[in-house]
């Protein structure tokens, strides 16, 4: 029995099948059953219309899906977005800034991409690359940033540091250390001046931002409201040391969830996956919720591990090719890493004077 993929609407994908395919269904993130008959047991699928799904439903189904007509011409269309974007890692397009070495060009055009995790070795400059990229974002490939905010969460004792690196690859930007009490704070967020580049602390931004919620978490009145951030046109955000937001419970990862939902995200870390491979999941949660909803659908169809007393226990990656693909495509999409190892990374020169 052949499998149809239409479209239910812009953002989702209707899946046509039989009875015998829940089990098939169930191995796809996102994938949803809608009851339109519940006396019938009609039930329709459905799953976010992504590049990433139309892959995964094809290493799943494999011979048995057909595209519709109108399916096919939008995977030929977001092929072709993706080719190009994909081509940036070889040959960057932007108008970067010429102080920028080769290498850091390439993670600049990289970022103005869209949604993107960074994740050069440490010391490689992935601070100068998202400040840089931020500066050829403002009125350029994004006119609407001249009026927008920008947001950077990063480590309390890097706040300063931030913003003295943006006075030097930012200048556009009026930056803001939001700092001190938390009356002091609220005024300086409320005070700036459209198209402010704010720079926060992790631990303070749940203050500042109201709660996304996640999973069986319950929200009080207090978690849903909008607070400071919520009150800003914030248009990019960018999580430095992004492994932070690895627990989807913790408040300060669903505050970045919540500040980020109309905005551009760049993560960047030099430690996508710290411990298991659900460290890579949560990352991919901030990237992309609808796509990467479920930790569990992750863990099924990408992680190996174990049922321990207390649950899953992840050890490492599934080995299985087929399946593996999709997210092996998807990364590639999404991240642009440099190793220091890398033949195209060489030290800067050196200038010597003689006294």
């Amino acid at each position: 029995m052949t499998v149809t993929l239409t479209f239910k609407d812009p953002g989702h994908f209707k899946v046509d099948v039989g009875p015998r395919d829940t089990a098939l269904c169930k191995q796809v993130p996102g994938m949803r059953a809608t009851k339109n008959n519940v006396q019938a047991g009609e039930v329709e699928w459905s799953c976010p219309a992504s590049l990433f799904h139309a892959v995964v439903l094809r290493s799943v189904f494999r011979d048995r899906l057909v595209y519709g007509p109108d399916v096919e011409y939008w995977g030929h269309i977001q092929r072709l977005r993706e080719e190009n974007r994909l081509a940036a890692k070889v040959a960057p397009t932007a108008d970067t800034d010429i102080r920028l070495r080769p290498f850091q060009r390439i993670g600049v055009t990289w970022l103005l991409g869209g949604d993107s995790i960074l994740a050069d070795d440490m010391g490689l400059g992935k601070t100068v690359q998202a400040l840089a990229a931020l500066e050829s974002s403002r009125g350029t490939v994004r006119p609407d940033f001249e009026v927008a905010d920008a947001l950077v969460v990063t480590t309390n004792s890097m706040k300063f540091k931030w913003a003295e690196e943006a006075a030097v690859w930012a200048p556009s930007w009026p930056t803001v250390v939001v700092d001190g009490s938390a009356d002091k704070r609220r005024k300086q967020i409320a005070s700036a001046p459209k198209g402010t580049l704010f720079v926060i602390n992790w631990e303070s931004l749940r203050i500042h931002s109201r709660l996304a919620g996640y999973g069986s978490i319950s929200l009080s009145p207090a978690d849903k409201a909008e607070k400071d951030f919520n009150l800003r046109d914030i248009r990019v955000v960018i999580a430095d040391e992004a492994h932070k937001a690895k627990d989807p419970k913790a408040q300060q990862s669903r505050a970045l969830q919540a500040v980020s939902s109309n905005a551009v995200v760049w993560a960047l870390t030099g430690t996508p996956v710290s411990n298991t491979p659900n460290d890579l999941w949560a990352l991919l949660h901030l990237m992309d919720p609808l796509t990467w909803a479920s930790r569990s659908a992750f863990q099924d169809r990408y992680v190996y591990g174990y049922q321990a007393d207390w649950g899953f226990e992840p050890i490492g990656w599934r080995v299985d090719g087929a399946a593996c693909r999709p997210a092996d495509e998807m990364l590639s999409a999404i991240s642009c890493t440099q190793e220091r190892s890398s033949s195209a990374i060489s030290p800067p020169p050196v200038s010597r004077s003689h006294a």
